[in-house]
């Protein structure tokens, strides 16, 4: 039995698989939030380690005698994906974390990873004696991976054994109110496909399968009183805007221009207006601040608020929280920093005042040592830069990314015959995978309003688009 709980936490998120296919982004923050929740509400002595799947943390944490597992990332059948720290994909086989592991196994394993059955048996190998896995033959959703291991480790730590903790665990997944409005919905999707339909709570399996020893309590009654000790790494400080609930569709293109940050100090994302540019930088670069790769801090600056190489300065100012007078203050402030400087919105000032941005610009890369420059503009800087300027497009999204941007930002929910319409298409095929144009097309359609509706209003508007006189080359496109 266990009488000083030591759980480590690793959750994975990369962007990509291993063949550069986007991945679906998983909800780490809410599972992490019903762990610690449910954690401190037994108000038990417990030390929690929370950290990103790589193989170094897990073999520092089986060196430091932690007693139960618990890993949230993508699965397949005969490996795991760890991040690689480029925002790409590390399989790990389930044959190495048997080696790895039986160097000093754990007491109790939870593989929250689709497809994991097969590898949680590979962990039972490795003299784990509870391992909580996914069928091989299914998708679990992030929903009900969350309510399971809230409740698993709430039941677990109120005494219960690993089957009776494993068994409610499932009751409540199978009772979620959030969960059983769409279990029809699922019911009929499996009917059309000819799919046989597996319920969520019958998805989660413990192994070895009849264990006589998971009837056994894993936690001693003898755990002292206390608080939770947490472990986790902190994000580098930052400005950024709060995230969007509607970012989608851009998984791929972030690892690239992540991947082009770790390699270039100065890298512009480019694209027509409303593309998505600010949107896709400002994720790069929370990204950056959670995994803490610029310790210095990951600045935005928007620079709309001015249109003088002067006004960037005093802006640079704010976000750092520091007064400048001139750039020579900004360069001494920055000297020794390893910061990443996000500068929103850089093609006005480009124009205006191309020489005293490229001045400022050159600056902060011939006089500093580890400050990185990620702009968003419609044109690059271009031409005479200390380092040479990596320049990454952005274009329009998918068709399947466009349809769940614009079912996600309507002020009413679409129907299935609706996102089903022809309407629905031709609307879509309208607006060319613009995400500023969905998002707008998308918020017309309210309580009252039919996509019949929205696409007479979009007719129109195009129609006035097209009388717009003196259109500059650069908005052309």
């Amino acid at each position: 039995m266990i009488t000083h709980p030591k759980i480590l936490y690793l959750y994975s998120a990369p962007l990509v698989a291993l063949n550069g296919s986007p991945l679906d982004v998983l909800d780490m923050s809410q599972e992490r939030d019903a762990i610690v929740r449910e954690l401190t509400a037994c108000k038990k002595e417990i030390s929690l380690r929370i950290a990103i799947a790589t193989i170094d943390e897990l073999a520092k944490s089986i060196e430091e005698g932690f007693n139960i597992l618990h890993v949230s990332c993508h699965g397949q059948e005969e490996f795991l994906l760890f991040e690689d720290g480029k925002g790409g994909s590390q399989p790990v086989t389930g044959d190495y974390l048997k080696k790895l592991i039986g160097v000093r196994p754990f007491k109790l394993a939870i593989v929250n990873a689709c497809h994991s059955e097969k590898i949680a048996s590979m962990l039972v190998d490795a003299d784990i004696p509870h391992v909580i896995a996914v069928r091989s033959d299914v998708l679990v959703l992030d929903r009900a991976s969350i309510v399971f291991v809230g409740q698993f480790f709430r039941s677990l730590l109120q005494g219960n054994s690993v089957q009776e903790a494993f068994k409610m665990a499932k009751l409540l997944v199978e009772g979620n109110p959030a969960l059983m409005k769409i279990k029809r919905r699922l019911e009929f999707a499996s009917y059309r496909k000819k799919e046989h339909f597996i319920p969520e709570e019958k998805k989660f399996v413990l192994l070895p399968e009849g264990g006589p020893v998971h009837e056994n309590p894993l936690l001693s009654h003898e755990i002292p009183y206390g608080t939770v000790t947490i472990e986790e790494p902190l994000p580098s400080h930052s400005n950024l805007p709060v995230k969007l609930q509607s970012f989608t569709g851009r998984s791929a293109e972030m690892h690239h221009v992540i991947c082009e940050v770790l390699k270039n100090r100065i890298v512009t994302v480019t694209g027509v207006g409303g593309i998505g540019k600010t949107t896709l930088a400002v994720e790069v670069a929370r990204w950056f601040s959670v995994r803490a790769r610029f310790p210095d801090g990951v600045y935005y600056v928007d620079l709309r608020q001015t249109d003088t190489a002067d006004g960037v300065i005093d802006l640079l100012g704010a976000a750092l929280g520091v007064q400048f007078s001139e750039l020579k203050d900004v360069i001494t402030y920055l000297q020794e920093k390893n910061c990443l400087l996000l500068l929103d919105n850089a093609e006005d000032i480009i124009w205006k005042d191309e020489n005293a941005i490229k001045d400022l610009i050159n600056s902060i890369l011939k006089f500093t040592l580890n400050t990185n420059l990620l702009l968003t503009s419609q044109r690059p800087v271009e031409q005479n830069l200390y380092e040479s300027e990596r320049v990454y497009r952005v274009y329009s999204l998918g068709y399947d990314d466009a349809a769940f941007l614009f079912c996600a930002t309507t002020k009413r929910r679409i129907l299935r015959r609706e996102w089903e319409s022809e309407t629905f298409h031709t609307i879509l095929e309208q607006l060319g995978g613009h995400p500023l144009s969905i998002v707008l097309t998308a918020r017309q359609l309210a309580p009252g309003t039919t996509l019949e509706d929205v696409l007479e209003r979009l007719t129109v508007y195009k129609a006035k688009a097209i009388k717009i006189k003196n259109i500059t080359d650069r908005n052309l496109e």
